[in-house]
């Protein structure tokens, strides 16, 4: 047990196994072992390279390696010498037709089966051997079983049969070209010392010279497992098939002699990378896919784990055990709340075979997020509060069970105060207050909902100042302004105010220049922003001059425009022109008429009557001229008044002559 066998394969090989097991399998291989264990088992292999090549050996092959290579049924017999009445002779076979059954024949064998016959002496010697055993196969001694695999498999014991050497053939009911035959030998008991029989145990120690070859099929028991490890000696030569799973492990490199060639594992193995497949590709949080692996080393624990897109493990690993094929099946869940993304299924064995499977997760109805068909929403219960006021804030569809940071963002996006952690409900939904601190700025400021995996979410919510924190605390005052800013009595202006808290009444009144309310105030609500329109009017009758506009809203803020007032254009002549009109007639009346009547009175012969008759007429087409009737007509009055009164007097004095 030389250093042949080793991990490393090294430079250690003895003469007859060089460098024909090395990684590369280069042109040091032997002479009877050329090209043979390469990769592709190519037109290089020699004539002695014969029952050893598989199918995947095609037309490659030499003439001694012919019906190796077919699609035919095989038997093959172990031991090929057994002990009389102690051993039993194993049969196994394969290619024949599945799950139907096969006929056995037993013949003894003295010399050739039969001899060759002419017609078929152009065929290879192989093949007229076969054909010959089974024309004339012998005595049918059982119908077995064939499995859902095409193979057979049963013993014969032989204390029954004499010394010597038997045929056994093996048929096809289903398909009678489907057959082989193999032979063994029934040997005394004195002879069978260095002949170990398929059920020996211990006996097949590493003292076992080179004869222990056949003999090591896959029923050995303790043969193949301590004493034939990884260090396997120069006992497990050529006849280690496939049959010879565990011993033929990925660890055995060298110990395989040259003419194992795919069944050997390892570098030189055929054996497919393990891959792992996951059924559904596509599932919810809190759902289970079924995770399905292959060609990993049979009979090994398996490690399966969920792996986020940032590659952190998601829940805890499930472990496996492979079966005899190195498959295995098992279930993994997702676990609720997770977030949806491209995630990877990983299995992973002690040895390092590992293999990994995309699984894409989504989030439910109920379990939303930035990935989910439905975004977290939150909402707050008063939209407008006073600072020192809290007000209820309301999320949905953030996911379930999570953590939710809840903080007041000011209008620079400033944090305003410590922020509300809340955990959401199995429906992904939370109620939470939060308070404006005392002494907040008004403005319109922001709640801001986020999680730690960053579903987020924000409302709206107006702050304003209440009795105790006005004007000077406030940022910006409120304004009024009005347009036009000068109208006559009976007219309207438009009063725009901005600035004032939002959603608010504002009482909009018009005050004279002495500080009276004129009219009725006009009531308007100001709009989320603060701001309002609403028109004034101006009484009629209204005496002109600077007025004011004031408007104050019910939290105590108030703003003021100037408003000038003018008199309508008919109103400002008339007044004019009555009191010019006045003053003028009534001086002008009385000296015209205070000289009429002179004039008249000194006229004794009626000149005087006649004279101020004619001053009446000038009198009264002088007042005419004036335009102011009432007025004229009052003076007019007064002037004949006079003058009658005058005349009257004269009358009574020259009667009283």
């Amino acid at each position: 047990n030389t250093d042949v066998n080793t991990t490393e394969n090294d430079a250690d090989n003895t003469t007859d196994n060089t460098d024909v097991n090395t990684t590369e399998n280069d042109a040091d291989n032997t002479t009877d072992n050329t090209d043979v264990n390469t990769t592709e088992n190519d037109a290089d292999n020699t004539t002695d390279n014969t029952d050893v090549n598989t199918e995947v050996n095609t037309a490659d092959n030499t003439g001694d390696n012919t019906e190796d290579n077919t699609a035919r049924a095989e038997i093959d017999l172990t031991p090929k010498r057994a002990v009389q009445g102690q051993d039993d002779v194993l049969v196994q076979g394969n290619g024949y037709t599945a799950n139907g059954s096969a006929e056995v024949y037993l013949k003894p064998v003295d010399g050739p089966v039969i001899e060759p016959r002419t017609e078929t002496l152009a065929i290879a010697n192989e093949t007229i051997s076969l054909l010959a055993a089974i024309a004339v196969p012998g005595e049918n001694i059982t119908t077995v079983a064939v499995d859902e695999n095409g193979e057979v498999s049963f013993r014969l014991p032989s204390s029954g049969y004499e010394l010597g050497d038997y045929t056994v053939t093996v048929i096809d009911n289903e398909d009678p070209t489907l057959g082989d035959s193999d032979s063994f030998t029934v040997v005394p008991v004195e002879d069978g010392a260095a002949d170990n029989t398929a059920d020996n145990t211990e006996v097949n120690t590493d003292a076992n010279t080179e004869v222990n070859t056949e003999v090591n099929a896959a029923e050995n028991t303790d043969v193949n497992t301590a004493d034939n490890a990884a260090e396997n000696t120069e006992v497990n030569t050529d006849a280690n098939t496939e049959v010879n799973t565990e011993v033929n492990a990925a660890e055995n490199t060298a110990d395989n002699a040259a003419e194992n060639t795919g069944d050997n594992t390892g570098d030189d193995a055929t054996a497919d990378n393990p891959v792992v497949s996951v059924d559904p590709g596509t599932v919810e949080d809190g759902d289970s896919t079924t995770v399905t692996g292959e060609d990993f080393p049979p009979n090994t624990e398996v490690e399966v784990q969920l792996v986020d897109p940032e590659g952190n493990a998601v829940g805890d690993p499930v472990t496996v055990t492979t079966d005899d094929e190195g498959a295995f099946t098992t279930d993994i869940t997702v676990p609720e709340g997770s977030v949806a993304g491209d995630y990877t299924v990983d299995a992973t064995t002690e040895a390092g075979d590992e293999a990994s499977a995309d699984l894409a997760v989504t989030n439910g109805d109920d379990n939303t997020g930035d990935d989910a068909t439905v975004d977290p929403t939150v909402t707050v219960d008063p939209g407008t509060v006073e600072d020192g006021d809290s007000t209820t804030v309301t999320g949905e569809d953030f996911p379930p069970n999570t953590e939710v940071e809840v903080q007041l963002v000011d209008p620079e996006g400033n944090a305003v105060g410590d922020p509300v952690t809340v955990t959401t409900d199995d429906e992904g939904a939370f109620t939470t207050d939060i308070t404006v601190p005392e002494g907040s700025v008004a403005g319109d400021y922001t709640v801001d909902a986020t999680t730690e995996a960053g579903d987020e979410a924000s409302a709206d919510l107006a702050v304003t100042n209440g009795d105790d924190n006005t004007g000077d605390d406030a940022t910006v005052d409120p304004t009024v302004t009005v347009d036009p800013d000068t109208v006559e009595d009976g007219d309207s202006t438009t009063v725009t105010g901005e600035n004032f808290p939002p959603n608010t009444e504002v009482e909009v009144q018009l005050v004279d220049p002495e500080g009276n309310a004129v009219g009725d105030s006009v009531t308007v609500t100001t709009d989320d922003d603060g701001n309002f329109t609403a028109d004034i009017t101006v009484p009629e009758g209204s005496a002109p001059g600077d007025y004011t506009v004031d408007a104050s809203a019910e939290t105590g803020e108030t703003a003021t425009a100037d408003l000038t007032v003018t008199a309508g254009s008919g109103d400002d002549n008339g007044a004019d022109n009555a009191a010019a009109n006045g003053a003028d007639n009534a001086s002008d009346n009385t000296g015209a008429n205070d000289a009429d009547n002179a004039t008249g009175g000194n006229g004794s012969t009626g000149n005087g009557s006649t004279g101020g008759n004619g001053s009446s007429s000038n009198g009264s087409g002088s007042l005419a001229q004036t335009g102011a009737a009432g007025t004229a007509a009052m003076v007019g009055l007064a002037a004949l008044l006079l003058l009658a009164g005058g005349a009257g007097l004269v009358v009574s004095r020259r009667s009283g002559r």
